[in-house]
This record gives C-alpha cells, structure tokens and sequence, in this order.
C-alpha cells in the first residue's frame, strides 16, 4: 500500500511538472517601451500568468549578449536597462529567467542622441487604440506607406466623419512648400520631386534659366520676353535681394515680364 501511495504520489508529481511546462506563461500585451534617454530605456509587458522578468539585448538580433532581471513574480513586467550607448540601435526580447516569450529581429529600439547635439530627428506620435488588432495594424501600415510616399496629411474616416490628423506643407522627401496641395494627393508621391526624394535648388534652376537665354539671345524677337516660372522661382526673380532679373534683361537686351505658375513644376520653366 505504502509503495502503491509512492507511485501514485511521484505520477502525480511528474503530471503537475508537465502541466506547468505546458501552460507556461505567454504575453498578452506589448512589449512595449517607455521613457527613453541617451543612456536608459524602460521595457514593459504582461503575461497572462505570473513569473519574473528578463529583459535580453545587445547590438545584434543573434547575439543579445546582455541581460536584466527582476526577481519579483508578477504579470505586470517592467524592467529599466541602463548604462546603454547614446543615439544607438539596441534588439531586445522579453521573458523570464528560463524562458524567452517575445523577440526576433523586429524588437528593437533607438536610444535618443546626446543631450545638447543637435541632429534631424522625425517625431511620429500615434495613440493607443488598446486593441492590438488587425485593423490597428492596417492603420499603422497606412501611415507608414503614405510617410514614405512623403505625404504630410492623413485623412482618417470613421462613423461617417472625416479628419484631418496632421498637416505640415511640406514633402518629406524633397522639403517642398506646397500650401495649396489637396488631401486628395497625400497619397500620391510629391508632385515636385515625383517620390524621388530631391529637386534642383532655386538657384540651379534660374542658373539654367541664364543658360537657355544666353543661348537664345540672338534670335529673340519682339518688345518684351515672356519668362513662365514656378511661385517660388518667380519669388527669388523678383526680389530686390539680388540681380537675376537685371541680369536677364541684359542678356535678351529687352525686358522680361515673370509670370509665376503654381502648376508649373518646380524644376521647369517657359522662356519665350
């Protein structure tokens, strides 16, 4: 009888070990990072069960050669990594002590430059929809398409009304000013640059402007020169800040009326 209890007791020793290990702990919400400095970063997550907490990284995804613990049992995990190298690229998974429950090549995060150098930074603010979902998905990739085709605008629908979720007139790719670009287009490439990512500067364009006149100098006919350029070209023509315009009209030895053209493209110009 006695050995019979010891048999029964040890299966059901070894059946509570493998219900353990098949029910270990899964995350159930992020991870998902906060309060990041030059040097520090707070990673986060819950678990659906409670256990401690390890946080893994280092420089390259196959090689998280450092780690932080938290001893304390919890579902609610919050581990604070210090000492980090500024404006640097860290991948990361997250877990226990025995096991990693999250982390590929896709966890990574960017510790912020040294304070006091300055540097181009984009600041993308997004809320959370605490659903975590498809959908989400679907609106962060949207986002993330019409960023990269340089739109500054996002309209959103929903229940039949629709927003405007930000706006600056300006195409990421090239930094064109286009105050009078429709919604409409922020999810076509920049009309100026085409998605190339650079247009020619104000001044190569009326550099080329002097060329095409010198060249067409001797067979100009009529009183006057009709020059069709971009707004932002005309600007720079007309003002009183340098001799553009007196330099044209003493190439064609006539004068030369500017008409500015939104339309026109920013690199193109008319000259007849």
């Amino acid at each position: 009888m006695t050995k019979n209890f010891r048999k029964i007791t040890l299966l059901f020793s070894v059946l509570m070990l493998f219900s353990v290990i098949a029910h270990a702990a899964t995350v159930t919400r992020g991870p998902y990072l906060q309060i990041g400095t030059p040097s520090s970063m707070i990673v986060k997550w819950r678990t659906d069960t409670a256990t401690d907490s390890r946080v893994r990284y280092g420089l390259d995804p196959l090689t998280l050669n450092s780690f932080k613990d938290v001893a304390t049992s919890t579902t609610e995990h919050e581990v604070q990594l210090n000492g980090l190298l500024a404006n640097t690229r860290y991948y990361y998974s997250v877990g226990s002590t025995s096991t990693v429950l999250a982390g590929d090549a896709t966890y990574y995060f960017s510790t912020s430059p040294v304070t006091g150098v300055a540097q181009p930074t984009r600041i993308w603010v997004l809320g959370d929809s605490g659903t975590a979902n498809a959908s989400a998905a679907a609106v962060r990739d949207a986002l993330s398409t019409a960023l990269a085709m340089g739109a500054q605008a996002i309209m959103a629908e929903q229940g039949g009304i629709t927003s405007l979720l930000s706006r600056a007139p300006v195409c990421a790719q090239c930094g064109t000013w286009f105050d009078d670009l429709k919604p409409v287009h922020f999810h076509t490439p920049c009309p100026h640059c085409d998605g190339a990512g650079y247009i020619k500067s104000v001044q190569t364009v009326v550099s080329e402007i002097l060329a095409e006149a010198r060249k067409m100098a001797s067979s100009v006919e009529g009183k006057e020169v009709v020059l069709r350029v971009h707004a932002d070209v005309a600007k720079v023509l007309k003002s009183n800040q340098n001799k553009y315009l007196e330099e044209l009209e003493e190439v064609l030895r006539r004068p030369v009326l500017i008409r500015s053209d939104s339309q026109l493209h920013h690199e193109k110009f008319d000259l007849a």
